[in-house]
């Protein structure tokens, strides 16, 4: 479970297992602009599970993974104000076997965050 906190204004805290993670909005929408948006840990979410599921994907196959990048633009749509499309731009890093990237680049693929958004998932708001 995931459990949040106000901080005041517009920020905050949300407490993940042992961690917080910190949210704020922009000061030209009325925040702090102290912490990354909610929607930027969204995509964040996105671009750090393709370059876990890599590492994961050497790990398993005892590759190493070397310096590698992965990069996320994203495009904001009009109503509703959402998310219309992600692209995950990945570097493999240098000297990584040609063999491995295309078993590779399907693993990467698979990853939850992306499986999640691609195929959608139910959200239930419980008010009390």
């Amino acid at each position: 479970m995931i459990k949040t906190k106000h901080l005041g204004n517009l920020k905050m805290k949300a407490n993940v297992r042992d961690f917080e993670i910190v949210s704020d909005i922009v000061e030209e929408d009325g925040g702090d602009g102290s912490a990354p948006e909610p929607a930027d840990l969204m995509c964040s979410s996105l671009a750090l599970c393709a370059g876990t599921y890599f590492a994961l994907y050497c790990k398993k196959r005892g590759i190493e993974a070397g310096d590698f990048e992965v990069s996320l633009d994203y495009e904001w749509g009009k109503a509703p104000k959402k998310v219309e499309k992600f692209t995950i731009n990945f570097s493999f890093p240098e000297g990584f076997p040609e063999k491995y990237k295309k078993a590779a680049t399907k693993f990467v693929t698979a990853c939850s965050v992306g499986n999640t958004l691609k195929r959608g998932a139910e959200v239930e708001y419980n008010f009390s």
